[in-house]
């Protein structure tokens, strides 16, 4: 490695992920600096974290590394939900929100749903299969296919909150808004909590089997959860949704479009499942996570005192050639690793059976369906570092 160019970049420079992964930085901060100070934009230092091993340290202890102030960098100032959304909160509180949601996420739950998803996704699907499209536009309302009535959005509305999440996460993307990223921040943040408070506001009244029914209805110690509570918690629980499926979606199909072999690795049933887990490790939809630190602690060999903010690039961690073999190679493991998508430790996600049987409908469905798919235009990305996103996706979409 004695010869092996130095890459100083920022992790969380936009310029690198709006050209694409920032693999080359990633791998030489794993080999040389696996935990290393770095400032965001306007001079708050963070520690940069890119291994799978000190990942998972990281993500497991949230007693030593808090959630509470804010899980993105994005927000490093603090999170307007910090203490009131299930991601932003730990202990008994998170504890008490994950017991209330948990009855609709489980594996049963996710399983039962297939029958009602699968000609939701079928359907999707159909609609890129008439030549010459651009997939990630066509595919945009995927998440909200797969758990937007659970979560208790109508479907009327599942484009609109698609899109207002994307906006969230990505307030600089001039692909789809050309606002500044304040007022694009300031307006999906209105737009989302508007529309989950009126949601929280009518299924008091009213009742229903989703998620924001069983949050306003849900009781501890005798409280309720006020309706800011139940607006943030909804309003996470859809982000969650918004930046797995169809950005794994996404980057799956482009891979396909430039390695059409890659399909023959799915000859039977049995080959879907460890094809959905690599497609998740290969695209890494959540770039980092951030954490601070509550209490000094040795990382990595550093020194991390209390208060510092400690930034897990999962992204990195995916790519470890100390945990996976031939990282960079679409390889379904059976025997590998989990790779951290969908974090780690106590705030593992609670919508990963339900992510995962969406995945797998998709996988299945665009099996029986698309012959093969070739490149179509160049590929625009997400100017975001938290989400591993694509914005546009044009292919060509030869069917059976």
């Amino acid at each position: 490695m004695s010869g092996e160019q130095r890459h100083d970049e920022d992790p969380a420079s936009l310029s690198l992920y709006t050209r694409g992964h920032p693999h080359t930085v990633w791998r030489w901060l794993r080999n040389h600096d696996p935990v290393t100070g770095h400032h965001t934009a306007d001079g708050t230092p963070y520690w940069s974290v890119v291994r799978y091993a000190d990942a998972v340290k990281v993500l497991t202890d949230e007693t030593t590394f808090t959630p509470e102030h804010g899980n993105m960098l994005q927000s490093i100032h603090g999170d307007i939900g910090r203490g009131s959304a299930i991601n932003l909160c730990g202990g008994e509180r998170h504890s008490v929100l994950r017991r209330i949601a948990s009855p609709l996420m489980s594996a049963g739950v996710a399983a039962s749903r297939a029958a009602l998803v699968r000609p939701r996704v079928a359907a999707v699907l159909d609609s890129t299969l008439d030549g010459t499209v651009d997939f990630a536009v066509a595919t945009r309302t995927l998440p909200m296919v797969v758990v937007g009535d659970l979560i208790g959005v109508p479907e009327k509305l599942w484009a609109e909150v698609s899109h207002w999440i994307m906006v969230s996460i990505a307030p600089a993307d001039r692909f789809l808004s050309d606002d500044s990223s304040e007022n694009n921040t300031a307006r999906a943040h209105l737009e989302l909590l508007s529309l989950f408070g009126s949601l929280a506001r009518f299924r008091r009244k009213k009742p229903g089997e989703d998620l924001v029914s069983a949050l306003v209805g849900a009781e501890h110690g005798g409280n309720r959860l006020t309706d800011d509570e139940v607006m943030l918690n909804a309003y996470t629980f859809a982000m969650g949704a918004g930046i797995t499926t169809p950005h794994v979606v996404n980057h799956l199909v482009w891979l396909l479009s430039e390695r059409p072999e890659l399909l023959d690795l799915l000859s039977g049933a049995e080959d879907v499942a460890p094809f959905v887990a690599e497609s998740l490790r290969w695209a890494s939809p959540t770039n980092h996570v951030l954490r601070r630190a509550a209490k000094p602690v040795e990382l990595g060999g550093r020194q991390v005192r209390a208060g510092d903010f400690v930034c897990v690039w999962t992204g990195s961690a995916n790519r470890d050639e100390e945990v996976y073999e031939d990282p960079f190679v679409f390889a379904p493991r059976s025997s590998a690793r989990p790779s951290l998508s969908f974090g780690f430790g106590p705030h593992y996600c609670m919508g990963a059976h339900l992510a995962r049987v969406g995945l797998r409908i998709f996988i299945e469905e665009f099996r029986a369906k698309v012959r093969g798919v070739t490149p179509g235009g160049p590929v625009r990305h997400l100017a975001s570092n938290f989400i591993n996103g694509v914005t546009s996706l044009p292919v060509h979409v030869q069917r059976r």
